[in-house]
């Protein structure tokens, strides 16, 4: 599968980065850190929890 197609799920600004410049889609969980300005402009999605994104590879 190319890495366009793949997905990285993390809980920090720094980790969402990481996977946006590895080519991958971003999605943020937040925990105790914040989206930033700079990370909301490269996530794929925000979700509340691991239970959403479950939801969301049902339809990906």
């Amino acid at each position: 599968m190319p890495k366009e197609q793949c997905i990285g799920i993390e809980d920090s600004n720094n980790g969402i980065l990481s996977v946006y410049n590895a080519g991958l889609k971003a999605i943020m969980i937040p925990d105790l850190e914040k989206p930033t300005q700079e990370v909301k402009n490269v996530l794929y999605k925000e979700m509340s929890s691991l239970l959403d994104v479950i939801e969301l590879l049902k339809d990906y």
